[in-house]
């Protein structure tokens, strides 16, 4: 086991004593509904653990970070890397992924991901 790995592990062990559990839904595909016309998305789930924090006022500009918008601390164990269109679930809420993802991946070796959500 490398280094970094023993890293990512400690971080998960740490986002999940101070954190929560969360679904990743990771979009698979569309596919039509002829009966409705329109498109059905279906996701793939995983669960991981992520802390939820508030962005700092100073970074809301109302563009690249709305008020409302969270970041979420993400442990890379059990989870592949958030990518635009993917879901997480956290309690009882729904949010949306908002693309680029930090990945913080000293030696190529994920260690935790930060993630912007949105409503």
């Amino acid at each position: 086991m490398s280094f970094y790995t023993e890293i990512a592990l400690v971080a998960d062990d740490l986002i999940s004593e101070f954190g929560q559990t969360v679904t990743h839904k990771v979009q698979s595909g569309t596919t039509y509904d002829p009966d409705t016309g329109s498109s059905v998305v279906s996701y793939v789930d995983s669960s991981g653990h992520g802390c939820i924090v508030e962005f700092d006022k100073d970074v809301i500009d109302g563009t690249k970070v709305r008020v409302g918008d969270k970041l979420c601390l993400l442990s890379p164990i059990g989870v592949t890397e958030p990518k635009d269109g993917d879901l997480m679930v956290i309690g009882s809420d729904t949010w949306n992924v908002v693309t680029p993802v930090s990945v913080i991946a000293p030696a190529g070796i994920a260690c935790l991901y930060e993630v912007q959500l949105r409503k």
